[in-house]
């Protein structure tokens, strides 16, 4: 064969490849559209979700005088800054050229018991520990745990931390802030010791001074969405006997499928070897950016609840609140975007999960909330869960129309899976 027949097959080649992308990409865009525009004809009135958000607000508490509260990581901090990956090290002086802070990370938490309607305390039947997902606060529930208290009949005692480098929690120097706000973990296992901790010296000793106040057992579940839910399926794998039952919502147990995540794994390890560690991956962008409902990042159907969460995470919702974080000072929550490094670890920590030798182990039940628009976790790994688990233990529920945020969906949808984690608390407790 000719050099120019050759060099015109491959120009054909290259031009119908092209072509095919753009038309996958396209319908990818196209039916990821779909329930953006069916929100419109389903949700509330707005008005009516302002006033319900007032109420969510006074919930929580949110005012001048908010301050979460803070306990030490268990992680000797000295010894991971030793272990890190040196293209952070070097990143990460601050802008005085001050070095690593020897200050253990201080994980932000909070703890809300339900009250009737003159403000006092409701005898709780259940307690629930909230996980939030990557680039995410416990402040993004708010709404979702109001309803939950209030379907409960304030019978709900809710517990709640932001995860390492997420929200009011810190990580390193908070100088370094000014410079980097990227995720970073050192290993997928520090959640896990974080989430550890907060349940035997927190949430255990709470529980326990309850209980014998009002003499009466209090059954404690997991909810852990996307980033979340792959930190419960594993806590659950390693401590079965701490808690009743576990909502793995949207769970990362993989983030992609076998193929592409096995691709990913060693392109991302290849990029950390060469230096590429601390940059954000292509869907990482800057703290202070409020995204419009339209962008690929919003990942609901529901434009009101995207747009306020938004409006909680820019700064100037804190300005107008006037609250800082009270460890950096920033005047928004922090929310840790994805970087190489962090990609390469949640990898390495997920893919095991689903894997008979560690799913065999969970012996609290389990349910595994699935989206119908799923786009950014493996679905085939949950069903791999639930088949590596004892018959009976597992259970997928699906939301044929939801995308990845299913607490922040539309009502119709939200409705069902209040419904459902109800359901599932009032069937695995045991209140005696």
């Amino acid at each position: 064969m000719k050099i120019e027949t050759f060099l015109k097959y491959q120009f054909y080649f290259i031009k119908k490849l092209l072509f095919l992308n753009t038309v996958f990409i396209f319908s990818l865009l196209l039916f990821d559209c779909i329930p953006l525009y069916a929100s419109n004809f389903h949700t509330t009135e707005n008005k009516d979700f302002a006033e319900k958000i007032n109420r969510v607000q006074t919930f929580m508490g949110f005012g001048r005088d908010y301050t979460p509260k803070f306990f030490e990581s268990p992680v000797d901090f000295i010894n991971v800054l030793y272990n890190t990956d040196f293209h952070f090290k070097t990143k990460l002086y601050t802008s005085d050229n001050s070095p690593y802070t020897t200050t253990p990370i201080k994980i932000a938490y909070d703890i809300r018991l339900g009250k009737n309607k003159i403000g006092e305390e409701v005898i709780p039947d259940y307690a629930l520990i909230i996980i939030p997902g990557s680039a995410g606060s416990y402040f993004k529930y708010t709404e979702f745990m109001y309803d939950l208290q209030k379907a409960t009949g304030q019978k709900l005692a809710l517990f709640m931390l932001d995860m390492r480098g997420q929200g009011f929690s810190t990580w390193f120097n908070p100088k370094a802030v000014e410079r980097f706000n990227g995720l970073y973990v050192d290993s997928f296992d520090h959640y896990i010791k974080d989430l550890k901790y907060f349940y035997e010296f927190i949430v255990k000793v709470y529980l326990k001074k309850l209980e014998k106040k009002y003499n009466k057992k209090i059954p404690l579940f997991l909810y852990g969405h996307s980033l979340g839910g792959g930190i419960a399926a594993k806590y659950i794998e390693e401590y079965p006997d701490d808690v009743s039952g576990a909502i793995l919502s949207s769970p990362a147990i993989q983030a992609l499928g076998w193929t592409a995540r096995n691709l990913a794994f060693w392109s991302i390890y290849a990029i950390v070897l060469h230096g590429g560690g601390p940059e954000y991956v292509p869907t990482g962008h800057n703290i202070h950016k409020t995204l419009p409902f339209s962008s690929i990042f919003s990942n609901t159907s529901c434009k009101k609840r995207w747009n306020y969460w938004q409006k909680v995470s820019s700064s100037e919702f804190f300005k107008n609140k006037k609250l800082k974080h009270p460890l950096s000072g920033g005047e928004v929550l922090r929310m840790g975007y994805p970087t190489y490094w962090w990609t390469f670890q949640l990898i390495r920590g997920t893919n095991p999960i689903e894997e008979k030798e560690f799913a065999s182990k969970i012996t609290a039940p389990f349910i595994v909330l699935k989206a119908g628009f799923e786009d950014l976790v493996c679905l085939d790994a949950m069903e791999t869960l639930i088949k590596n688990t004892t018959p009976g233990l597992g259970k997928i529920i699906e939301f044929p129309y939801s995308q990845h945020d299913i607490m922040l969906e539309k009502d119709s949808i939200r409705q069902k899976l209040i419904k459902v984690i109800i359901e599932f608390l009032k069937k695995n407790s045991t209140t005696s």
